[in-house]
């Protein structure tokens, strides 16, 4: 009652008004009016119509499943004070969707592929200690893009009116027989533009301790974009009078130029005695060279694992711990 009386006081209610509160926290008739009810059914959730006007961008990406991942498997708990006496590997070296892999003690043995497809991201978070081996390689390049369709035809005729033209055209090192200039004719013998390779995947690793026997040796990530795929072959035009005959150049202008997917990013923290010397090593070992980030310690190891945990829940990422023995 103190509690309903403190809230009234705060919304300055009368006190026949307080009386009938407690009245209904307590003993509620069931012919009372049902709008003065403490307990309501919550009203439905009403979107304000946008007037036709308004501006705005809409969404590039895929929206993630309404379905909020869960955490597969049990991580491993140290207590204060304890060391990794044993590490667990990852629970999967192929990634086609964006995961985050959690665990107390990580391990990356020697020899070691793992693939990050579609331009998925993979976090690599260890909140005690990361162990590589010698020669791990992260393969996240983007697919190249396809090549491009055949035109139309491969040739289409042209005769000039007379045997001078047809002479001068097919001359040697004559190059008069060119491309036709109406579009309509052209674009019968211009191919299609290949597809724009996909975009690189993106690889994060932290590690509140970074072990590596070896510093890291053949270390690689690749993050790259995917290639542009080629442009189909064109047509050419064939000048023929009588008994001469040549050929022009492919006609191939006006093809659209494909282009490179976009690079995707590296970002490494690592703690330990000889972290700054092995930060330095995993970014050499990063393609394209302008590909990582070594990420700033502004901040406790454990503020910055848990960004990475929001945003991993917010983007409907997989989670998971490392694979259990």
């Amino acid at each position: 009652m103190k509690k309903t009386l403190w809230f009234g006081a705060l919304q300055t209610v009368s006190a026949s008004l307080l009386l009938s509160l407690v009245a209904c926290e307590t003993n509620t008739p069931a012919e009372y009016p049902p709008e003065h009810s403490s307990v309501q059914d919550p009203a439905p959730a009403v979107s304000a119509a946008l007037p036709s006007s308004t501006p705005g961008t809409g969404w590039a990406s895929a929206a993630p499943d309404n379905v909020v991942t869960e955490i597969e498997g049990k991580p491993i708990v140290l207590g204060a004070g304890e060391h990794c006496k044993n590490y667990r590997r990852l629970p999967s070296l192929h990634f086609s969707k964006s995961a985050l892999v959690k665990d107390a003690c990580l391990e990356l043995p020697d020899n070691t592929v793992i693939d990050v497809l579609d331009g998925a991201t993979l976090a690599i978070v260890a909140t005690s200690s990361l162990r590589i081996g010698k020669n791990v390689v992260f393969r996240a390049k983007g697919h190249s893009g396809n090549r491009g369709a055949r035109s139309r035809f491969a040739s289409v005729p042209y005769t000039p009116p007379s045997d001078l033209e047809i002479q001068a055209m097919c001359a040697e090192n004559a190059a008069a027989c060119a491309c036709p200039s109406d579009e309509t004719t052209l674009s019968t013998l211009r191919a299609q533009a290949g597809s724009d390779g996909s975009a690189g995947g993106s690889v994060r690793l932290m590690a509140a301790e970074l072990l590596s026997p070896t510093n890291l040796k053949d270390f690689a990530i690749d993050v790259s974009g995917g290639d542009p795929g080629p442009a189909g072959e064109s047509g050419v035009r064939q000048c023929t009078r009588g008994a001469v005959s040549c050929a022009s150049q492919a006609c191939a202008t006006g093809i659209r130029l494909a282009t490179a997917g976009t690079d995707g990013r590296v970002t490494v923290a690592f703690g330990g005695v000889k972290s700054a010397a092995l930060v330095r090593a995993a970014r050499a070992a990063v393609t394209p060279t302008n590909g990582s980030t070594e990420l700033a310690w502004d901040s406790t190891f454990a503020e910055q694992t848990s960004h990475i945990d929001a945003e991993a829940l917010q983007k409907g990422w997989q989670r998971r711990s490392g694979e259990e023995p």
